[in-house]
């Protein structure tokens, strides 16, 4: 799981700081500058545009679904890693 937010917006970065933190650092944090090409992803991904932006399973989710998500990325990542280690 990965959460890509805006590194020159201070509460872009407090915001996936606490998210990261909530999650038990279970979601990587990734700052929008390391993408390939920013503006193509906000072509495939308009509403995100001003948010931090969580991929769940290739899906992403933005705005404040991002906080109501954390409970279920931290679920999923366990889940997952328990499949893979069986």
């Amino acid at each position: 799981m990965v959460l890509y937010y805006n590194e020159r917006c201070r509460k872009c970065r407090d915001i996936s700081k606490f998210v990261v933190f909530t999650s038990f650092k279970s979601i990587k944090r990734i700052p929008l500058s390391e993408l390939d090409n920013i503006v193509e992803f906000y072509e495939q991904h308009p509403g995100a545009k001003g948010y931090p932006v969580l991929f769940i399973k290739e899906k992403p989710i933005y705005g404040g679904w991002v906080f109501l998500m954390v409970p279920y990325a931290i679920l999923f990542g366990w889940f997952h890693k328990k499949q893979t280690t069986n």
